[in-house]
């Protein structure tokens, strides 16, 4: 897996359009800077052979957090996790508090990791966008 920089989206405290971003797995034509690129028009979905995934964004330093929200496509998974990390080794689950992503206290993380499992059907979930939004 590598990582992957795209263009930088013009949204104060948006971080996501300019970050790298790495996935577990994907399904050919559907990367894992489609997550990133501030298009909800495209989307990163796993390998449909895989029945969980997950799909990582380096900030590039250590940030504040206040709200993290993945927007699924229509297929929604049968769970889901959002996790940060400050050294992209010991990840911590996100204080989420409702479905906008908010959360409970602010987070400090240079990574945000989404992990999940496929839904019920064979039809593709994956993610539109992971909007990451800073103090």
């Amino acid at each position: 897996m590598s990582w992957f920089r795209c263009g930088m989206l013009p949204a104060v405290g948006l971080l996501m359009a300019s970050e790298p971003a790495r996935a577990s797995s994907e399904e050919p034509g559907m990367y894992a800077e489609a997550a990133v690129d501030g298009s909800a028009a495209t989307i990163w979905a796993p390998d449909p052979a895989t029945a969980t995934a997950d799909l990582t964004v380096d900030l590039g330093r250590a940030t504040t957090i206040t709200r993290i929200t993945p927007q699924w496509t229509e297929v929604l998974p049968t769970s889901s996790q959002v996790l940060t990390s400050l050294d992209g080794t010991t990840w911590t689950a996100a204080p989420v508090a409702g479905a906008d992503g908010s959360l409970t206290a602010p987070v400090s993380a240079r990574y945000v990791r989404v992990e999940f499992t496929r839904g019920p059907t064979a039809e593709r979930t994956g993610l539109r966008e992971l909007e990451v939004i800073r103090a």
